[in-house]
């Protein structure tokens, strides 16, 4: 009796966490060297030109480098400022842009994992460049 308990309680705890990961859990650090690099799906130089603030079409060259972690299923989730002349609101809508870009994961050998993406955001006289590596 005590052997059926136990094997139906596993049966049950494994059902119930089957259902419960509906998405990969990627569980892994980050990497640097992968295969192919965490991409975006579409243009992010035409995302962040939509809305440019008045500010950034001004005169002037405005840089920003910004280090990203995406994970297995394209989300972004560790994002910093790491360098630029960019004041901290303009910092603030680019990140806030490139955080609702769709990402495309990184990956290694044949498996989408975790990978370490560095953007740089240059706009001169409102003129948008984006570099992703």
């Amino acid at each position: 009796m005590k052997c059926i308990i136990i094997v139906l309680s596993l049966f049950m705890a494994t059902v119930s966490l089957s259902q419960d990961q509906e998405e990969n859990t990627c569980n892994q650090l980050p990497y640097a060297k992968v295969d192919q690099s965490a991409k975006v799906k579409g243009d992010l130089t035409k995302i962040l030109s939509a809305d440019l603030p008045s500010e950034l079409k001004e005169d002037g060259e405005h840089t920003a480098v910004f280090k990203l972690v995406v994970d297995c299923n394209g989300k972004l989730i560790k994002k910093m400022y790491t360098d630029g002349n960019m004041e901290g609101e303009h910092q603030e809508y680019v990140l806030n842009t490139i955080e609702k870009a769709v990402w495309k994961p990184a990956v290694l050998g044949k498996k989408e994992v975790s990978s370490t993406v560095f953007v740089t955001v240059t706009i001169t006289n409102g003129q948008v460049e984006v570099e992703i590596q």
